[in-house]
């Protein structure tokens, strides 16, 4: 009796994992984690492997990209499931795009000021690293809003294996970028 109870949980148990949702679902949790591994490996070698003043940029220069997400998730990933769901199928293309295109409007012009002013500073203190730093800012940073952009939209028409493509394609070239930096010792 409790050999058949057994094999009948395992077999209910197997067909249960083998519905679409929860591929889905699984899968979602399973990029997201990795995601989120890769950015603990990024601090704790940050940590571990540099100075404090390269610390320190280092957590003030993620935190400014956190900032950007946050409001990129005020624009694009807060209304995205909860109007996108309420339009026709050709409204939801036009409602994807003036997202997207929302949301450059509101960072380009950002971005132009922060040059500006970052250009006026190195020029009047004669002190150009901070260039440097604000140039790698932009690029991480303009780079993370497109990714965050296109996983949300994938997300949200449950396209969950581009996803995993998009996530695993992210993680090798933060190790191909780890491995450069181990070559030439340099965080």
């Amino acid at each position: 009796y409790n050999m058949e109870k057994a094999r009948l949980t395992i077999k209910y148990t197997l067909q249960f994992l083998q519905r679409p949702a929860v591929k889905k679902i699984s899968t979602s949790i399973f990029t997201q984690s990795m995601l989120s591994v890769a950015n603990f490996v990024v601090a704790f070698s940050v940590a571990k492997y540099s100075n404090k003043e390269e610390y320190a940029i280092f957590v003030i220069l993620f935190s400014i990209i956190g900032i950007a997400g946050n409001y990129q998730g005020a624009l694009v990933n807060g209304p995205l499931p909860v109007l996108a769901p309420k339009k026709e199928k050709n409204e939801k293309v036009l409602f994807l795009s003036g997202l997207g295109y929302g949301q450059w409007l509101f960072f380009v012009p950002f971005f132009i000021l922060t040059i500006i002013f970052v250009t006026i500073y190195c020029l009047v203190n004669h002190n150009f690293l901070i260039f440097k730093y604000v140039s790698a800012l932009f690029f991480v940073t303009l780079a993370y809003l497109l990714r965050e952009f296109i996983r949300t939209i994938n997300y949200s028409k449950l396209r969950i294996h581009v996803l995993m493509k998009m996530d695993v394609l992210f993680v090798l070239i933060i190790a191909v970028g780890f491995w450069i930096f181990i070559v030439s010792k340099k965080v």
